[in-house]
């Protein structure tokens, strides 16, 4: 009986020691995980700059080429 004791208490152990190991693996997969989101969240936050960046640029060589036609047809008229 006190065999069979030792091996349940020995067994027991085991499967606790077998859970709090995967617990902690379970915590470094979701601390990974939430370390990708907020990499993914910062690319995107990026990109969106960027493109912010580009149409402003984009909008500044179109005023700058309608001022030069303008600027043109001010001087053919004078």
């Amino acid at each position: 009986m006190l065999k069979s004791f030792k091996k349940a208490c020995i067994s027991a152990s085991l499967m606790s020691y077998l859970f709090t190991k995967e617990q902690g693996i379970l915590k470094d997969q979701k601390k990974g995980l939430m370390m990708k989101k907020h990499l993914i969240f910062l690319v995107f936050i990026v990109m969106v700059f960027i493109l912010a960046l580009v149409v402003k640029i984009n909008n500044d060589h179109k005023k700058g080429q309608a001022l030069k036609k303008l600027e043109l047809v001010e001087k053919q008229i004078h």
